[in-house]
């Protein structure tokens, strides 16, 4: 169970990082639908797959927060603007 919520909490940053919130309803279902077939396949009890799926949805989702946090933080901080130069839409104090 422990890989699992890894994996889910390292995705769940991935897409903070570069997707809006809309991009987790289709994870969501895409974790449920592994979960369920990783609980069939080993013959789990649907009591322990719904457990884990739970919690890998939960870390997914708590991933999605951490790495919009990091967004946020990177973009505020302006560490970006900084690395690639002037934005396209700058003005040009030369003008």
């Amino acid at each position: 169970m422990l890989p699992l919520v890894i994996i889910s909490t390292l995705t769940g940053v991935l897409l903070g990082l570069r997707y809006k919130v809309l991009i987790l309803f289709p994870t969501i279902t895409l974790v449920a639908a592994i979960g369920l077939g990783v609980g069939i396949a080993r013959g789990d009890g649907p009591w322990s797959f719904l457990i884990e799926t739970i919690a890998a949805i939960v870390a997914l989702q708590v991933g999605y927060l951490g790495g919009s946090a990091i967004r946020f933080i990177i973009a505020q901080s302006g560490f970006l603007r900084g690395l690639f130069g002037p934005s396209p839409t700058a003005q040009n104090p030369a003008r």
